[in-house]
């Protein structure tokens, strides 16, 4: 009989399991920023401006950090990590228009299917396309 090893994931006071959430600091001067994953954004800010234990490295200098932008809650790790993934690869201020620019996104992916769906679902005769001057049944 195989035992998996489980990770012990922590709980918040509700009993609920923790909401994963992607951050964005502003420095101080507002010249640089930072992106990390957190379930308790109070604690890792506390962190980051050296009021508690912990904190990354590179947020020493920059004190003191505040909220730029928050992302979530998810669900899982893995989700707010890929969110991560993908805020990390803008610079600067970009980072903060990061989910604006996904909604925008999703906005046109929805208009272009919902246009391609009605013009498919058009007047029920079949498309006919044309390949090298043939006419074909679609």
């Amino acid at each position: 009989m195989a035992t998996t090893l489980r990770r012990k994931t922590k709980a918040s006071p509700s009993g609920l399991r923790a909401r994963w959430l992607v951050y964005v600091l502003l420095s101080a001067r507002g010249l640089r920023t930072y992106v990390g994953i957190t379930t308790d954004l109070e604690r890792r800010l506390a962190q980051h401006n050296g009021q508690a234990a912990g904190g990354a490295k590179s947020t020493r200098s920059g004190r003191p950090w505040t909220m730029g932008v928050v992302f979530g809650p998810f669900a899982q790790r893995p989700a707010a990590l890929r969110v991560e993934y993908q805020v990390k690869q803008l610079r600067g201020k970009q980072r903060l228009c990061y989910g604006m620019a996904q909604a925008q996104q999703a906005s046109r992916r929805r208009k272009r299917a919902e246009g391609a769906s009605r013009s498919a679902a058009g007047t029920g005769r079949p498309k006919v396309l044309l390949s090298a001057g043939k006419p074909t049944e679609a």
